[in-house]
């Protein structure tokens, strides 16, 4: 897919492909909006350094119950930490498929333990857990986890259905654009949002314009203000913000 970093260029009315060494720094809302980064980018060399701006972990005793359930229902979970990447404990082969197939899904790579997640958490909690299922009690573990937790945490079907996310209750999406236009003094209704899938709902119902993917879950698509005519295989995020461009309708800074 095509890059998402643009810039307008000097000889042309419409969005051109830029390299990152065109944009020195940029917000980043990640880990479904519970991490805010502002994220510089060295002209040289390309490296990335990052500063937090803020931050909404999962707090201990949820993160401790969750390993505990995933535990005993035999299920691996991705421990998220907001800076260092993204952690598992594969034990067997259905774990180490999980873990492959969201690798080639997010091209993310995941970090093994072997200690059962202790050391990370004396180090700190993590941003966001992920919980990998077999896709057929998908909805069995949305249910058991909201369950155990109660109000205590953020739970969340996964898209595709073979995991479930849990977070800071306070935290989603929406939750994490709303704290970056706040600290970047930008009105929300200067913003826009894609997206496809249960994650991005707040995100979407949130932001001055939400659209939903050609792709994306009816769930999102029935709060979405527009849906994309294309998916993310096509290109849609960026189609969608060209044929925008050309309506007049986005505005580049």
């Amino acid at each position: 897919p095509k890059s998402f970093l643009h810039q307008r260029s000097d000889s042309s009315s419409g969005l051109v492909p830029c390299s990152p060494s065109f944009l020195p720094c940029f917000p980043l809302v990640c880990m479904n909006g519970a991490c805010g980064l502002n994220v510089k980018i060295c002209p040289e060399t390309g490296a990335l350094s990052y500063t937090e701006l803020f931050h909404d972990p999962v707090p201990r005793d949820v993160t401790v119950k969750v390993l505990d359930l995933a535990a005993k229902m035999g299920l691996v979970v991705n421990y998220y930490n907001c800076l260092d990447g993204i952690y598992a404990q594969p034990i067997n082969d259905s774990h180490r498929h999980s873990t492959r197939r969201y690798t080639e899904l997010t091209g993310t790579p995941i970090k093994p333990v072997d200690d059962n997640y202790e050391d990370l958490l004396s180090k700190g909690l993590p941003s966001k857990l992920l919980v990998f299922c077999e896709e057929d009690i998908i909805d069995e573990l949305t249910e058991k986890l909201s369950s155990e937790l109660n109000d205590e945490a953020h739970v969340i079907r996964g898209t595709p259905p073979f995991f479930v996310e849990v977070l800071n209750k306070e935290v989603c999406k929406g939750h994490g654009l709303q704290r970056m236009c706040e600290r970047l003094q930008i009105s929300l209704g200067e913003t826009i949002a894609f997206g496809d899938g249960d994650n991005d709902i707040e995100f979407v119902q949130c932001a001055g314009r939400g659209i939903a993917m050609k792709n994306a879950r009816d769930t999102l698509k029935k709060v979405a203000d527009d849906v994309t005519k294309w998916t993310n295989g096509e290109d849609g995020v960026v189609r969608t913000l060209e044929e925008m461009e050309r309506q007049g309708l986005l505005h580049i800074f």
